[in-house]
């Protein structure tokens, strides 16, 4: 959720965006809860599978074993026996399925904005959970709390970046200057966003 404020306060008009999409769909806080006014919500989705994409909650590397007979890797072919692995953050940063890697695009997942073909190759390369049976167990509630946690947030109250004085105005600068802070605990802690809160004047 961190991640998420982090990447809306560093772009204000994406931030605009999510805010009329939750404000339009619910005229109440108690409103947001699990359901299907919250599933319409794609916009905030697309916002919060961006960030996972762009800022990997997980950044180490998760070894596997190559089994018995090796096996080629792009071209490289690996011994059995020999540990190997990719960084999630890695592969989600791979121009060859994101366009504009580096960039915070939530509209790359919208169908409105991307072709289905696009989004096919985007949704190939997005584990921020892990694939298959490796995957978290709790994915699904994770992001159902980051969809009303972020939701009620932008709902009750108009946010601002509380940076100060830090000398840092490209947003690439601080997405570079966040992965640098980050520490890895298999799960990567950072300090921050600073986020100004004002209650927001809902009718």
């Amino acid at each position: 959720m961190a991640n998420v404020l982090f990447h809306l306060l560093n772009s204000p008009e994406t931030l605009r965006s999510l805010t009329t999409e939750i404000r339009s769909n619910f005229s109440d806080v108690s409103e947001i809860r699990i359901g299907q006014t919250l599933n319409n919500c794609k916009y905030l989705a697309a916002c919060i599978d961006e960030s996972l994409r762009l800022t990997s909650s997980v950044g180490g590397i998760l070894i596997r074993e190559v089994g018995i007979g090796g096996i080629t890797i792009d071209g490289q072919f690996i011994p059995s026996g020999v540990d190997v692995g990719v960084p999630q953050h890695v592969v989600m940063r791979n121009p060859r399925y994101f366009d504009a890697p580096l960039e915070y695009r939530p509209q790359r997942w919208l169908p409105t904005e991307a072709s289905a073909g696009e989004i096919k190759d985007s949704r190939s390369a997005f584990c921020p959970f892990l694939m298959g049976p490796t995957g978290c167990p709790g994915k699904f509630w994770a992001l159902v709390e980051m969809k009303i946690t972020i939701a009620q947030l932008v709902f009750q109250y108009d946010l601002k970046d509380g940076t100060s004085g830090d000398g840092i105005t490209s947003v690439s600068q601080r997405l570079h200057e966040r992965d640098r802070n980050g520490l890895d605990r298999f799960v990567i802690t950072n300090k921050g966003p600073w986020v100004k809160f004002r209650l927001a004047n809902v009718t």
